[in-house]
């Protein structure tokens, strides 16, 4: 970059937020190519371009009692960001959601430097709760981004410059279906023995022993333990069904993109994961994840009975989606993303006590899941605190797998949820960014 290239700092402090901000980087980057990007973020944004000052693991708290406990630890981390913002003299400072930190450091930047222009880009769920917050907004925040159609007019009425910008999902290509041959081509390339393909010998690498009337076959997912199944049937349905035999029911599980939803999440999921063997012989696991994140993942699941495959690119996420039957999720951006690719799930989540009791106190909605509270009904069952336990989880999946009507309509209903979310430019995020810049 030249001398008189555009600087903006931009802040993500978790997953959902790095994709919204690679994506809007791509976007303005797009439009004019003399933008350079400094801040904080994950995996999309760095492959975007940002300039980490630190890595977004350092972020990792959630809840209110988690963010009491380390108030000390991300008020330094609240004047460092300041500080690097000061010193990198932006046009324009972009935050995106996490509130908890992002508000924090707009005040301190505006009390620092009022003349430095400050977007936001997800607007606080004030129709949830703590609904004051759309009035004092607008003294360090100079335009608000919006996900939701209706949060305009929430925060409009105090003299926040706010726009419906849509929700990237809901037109991001990297969620179209892949072709088939590309789904079988994931499949093997994890382990799996494409469920399209009916030539027997696509079986022959995992076939172990052969006999008249059985058949012993390593188990996909399997890495370093020797894990296999045997099943007895006759050599004439060897010849016949060998493909309808082995077909899988694959479970995505989505712990949740914090060290924190991991540790809460993960006990059980594999209590269900275990359940759920013993009912279909034929159940498969897929567990997409963060790079940051993948070693705590499989260290909770070295001893699962049925050892699940681990992926951690956006690109295998979306796979792993689509080839699968059903998918178990943390509440968060994931729910919606499950429902532009139309895969039927079941909502968990698990917190501290202390957070919970707090938040079931001020909270206002019916409904925690974004899919849920678009359709302003029960889409996708929520399992959460107290209800996030193995059984529950093992009751709701069954009756997706068991009953396609179950299935079917959640599907529908995503279909009318991803409309709502859709704004006729999809760049608009990007373009209000460049309004906001600084001479």
């Amino acid at each position: 970059m030249g001398t008189d290239s555009k600087r903006i700092f931009i802040i993500a402090g978790e997953a959902s937020g790095d994709y919204l901000g690679g994506k809007l980087m791509d976007d303005i980057k797009s439009i004019r190519s003399d933008v350079e990007f400094c801040g904080i973020g994950g995996t999309s944004m760095i492959n975007a371009g940002l300039q980490p000052i630190f890595s977004i693991d350092q972020l990792s708290v959630i809840g209110i009692w988690e963010v009491v406990k380390k108030a000390l630890y991300m008020k330094k981390k609240i004047d460092e960001t300041v500080q690097k913002i000061l010193d990198y003299k932006p046009n324009v400072v972009v935050t995106i959601d996490f509130p908890g930190f992002t508000s924090r450091v707009s005040k301190a930047l505006k009390k620092a430097d009022p003349n430095i222009p400050i977007v936001h880009y997800v607007a606080p769920s004030v129709w949830a709760w703590r609904s004051d917050r759309a009035k004092n907004m607008h003294e360090y925040v100079d335009k608000l981004l919006a996900l939701l159609p209706f949060e305009p007019d929430l925060f409009k009425q105090y003299g926040l410059d706010t726009v419906f910008v849509g929700h990237p999902i809901a037109t991001d290509t990297d969620f179209n279906e892949p072709p088939d041959y590309l789904k079988n081509n994931f499949l093997e390339s994890v382990g799996f023995t494409p469920r399209y393909d009916k030539n027997y010998y696509q079986w022959k690498d995992n076939v172990k022993n052969w006999s008249d009337d059985t058949i012993t076959i390593k188990l996909c997912g399997t890495v370093e333990a020797e894990k296999t199944a045997t099943y007895r049937f006759s050599r004439e349905e060897k010849r016949i069904n060998m493909h309808d035999r082995f077909q899988y029911k694959i479970i995505t599980l989505l712990p949740g993109s914090r060290k924190s939803e991991i540790d809460r999440h993960m006990p059980v999921l594999k209590e269900f994961s275990e359940m759920l063997s013993q009912r279909y012989e034929n159940v498969r696991f897929i567990i997409p994840t963060v790079d940051s994140l993948e070693e705590r993942v499989r260290e909770y699941t070295d001893n699962w009975d049925v050892p699940p495959i681990i992926t951690t690119s956006k690109r295998e996420k979306i796979f792993a989606f689509y080839v699968s039957d059903i998918a178990v999720a943390a509440s968060g951006t994931v729910a919606l993303e499950l429902a532009r690719v139309g895969i039927p799930s079941v909502i968990i989540y698990k917190t501290s006590a202390i957070t919970a009791a707090l938040v079931k106190y001020m909270i206002k909605i019916k409904y925690v899941s974004l899919v849920n509270i678009l359709a302003d009904q029960m889409v996708l069952p929520e399992l959460l605190q107290e209800n996030c336990k193995a059984g529950k989880i093992f009751d709701c999946v069954t009756e997706l797998i068991d009953n396609s009507a179950k299935r079917e309509a959640q599907k529908q209903k995503f279909k009318t949820v991803m409309k709502a979310l859709v704004q006729k430019d999809p760049q608009l995020a990007a373009k209000e960014v460049l309004k906001s810049f600084s001479n």
